[in-house]
């Protein structure tokens, strides 16, 4: 499932079904993505399993501030533990902006 869910970031989009199958209804039964992105894009699977392979935790740049507000975030409220997981999607996001930067060099 983690595979399934990065790769879906990876894509840049999620698939239509987990679209449908969001908590609070998803998107209009008439949005065009429940058309177009029924599969992923070719390639992107080998692509977040090389990513997987490659990667290395340590290069990871995470805001100690952050970090230490949610030392505790297994009893904290929704508003914590979302922004430890914008946090950590920032940071991945950063990642994979260098490794495509890194490639294209």
């Amino acid at each position: 499932m983690a595979e399934t869910t990065y790769t879906q970031i990876i894509d840049g989009l999620p698939l239509a079904d987990v679209v449908q199958d969001t908590a609070n209804g998803g998107l209009s039964n008439d949005h065009p993505i429940h058309d177009a992105h029924t599969e992923l894009c070719p390639g992107v699977i080998e692509k977040t399993r090389g990513l997987r392979a490659n990667f290395e935790p340590s290069i990871l740049a995470l805001d100690a501030a952050v970090c230490d507000r949610n030392e505790a975030w297994v009893h904290a409220d929704d508003a914590v533990v979302l922004t430890l997981a914008v946090s950590w999607s920032l940071t991945l996001e950063q990642y994979l902006l260098d490794q495509e930067r890194s490639r294209r060099a």
